[in-house]
């Protein structure tokens, strides 16, 4: 009997020592449970702030290149804008050692050997001009000159025409 009723207490003690640890395990997962839940939360927001850092910085040098390569296409276009209106000392201000820069150095050498060009037609074109000017002058005089040897041959004619009969008269007078 009596290692029955102390094998019923220890069966007793021993349920109420596994529910006790079952208790004190369950309340430590729970706490363990939470603790990973918000290291996972943690970490989800570093990831999510990380995450808008790098899209924010991406958006800033995203506009910064995009500032670096159309500012100067834009200046390129308003340049050769002007240049097609006949303002030929345009040249482009950029200073860069990439694509663009050596675009800009070519167009500003372009833009000179342009006006370079232009300002020999423009001179050939005055010297045409006077030139021009010239001939026609020329070819006034040569037109008045003209009509005046035609009318003094004319008029040496009438006097030959009359002095021929005149000499024809005299001859047959004499013979």
């Amino acid at each position: 009997g009596v290692f029955a009723f102390r094998g019923a207490i220890d069966v007793v003690s021993m349920t109420s020592v596994a529910l006790v640890v079952s208790e004190h395990l369950g309340a430590a997962a729970n706490r363990h449970r939470a603790s990973i839940a918000r290291e996972i939360y943690v970490i989800i927001f570093v990831i999510l702030g990380v995450t808008l850092a790098i899209t924010l910085m991406g958006l800033v040098l995203g506009r910064r290149i995009v500032r670096t390569i159309t500012g100067p296409l834009t200046q390129l276009v308003r340049i050769t804008g002007e240049m097609a209106r006949g303002d030929y000392d345009q040249r482009l201000d950029l200073n860069s050692r990439d694509e663009l820069g050596e675009l800009a150095s070519s167009f500003n050498r372009m833009a000179i050997t342009v006006k370079q060009h232009v300002g020999k037609l423009q001179a050939r074109e005055k010297e045409l001009s006077q030139r021009t000017e010239e001939l026609e002058a020329a070819y006034r005089q040569l037109t008045t000159a003209k009509r005046e040897a035609d009318a003094m041959n004319e008029s040496l004619e009438a006097k030959v025409l009359t002095r021929t009969a005149e000499l024809e008269a005299a001859n047959r007078k004499l013979s």
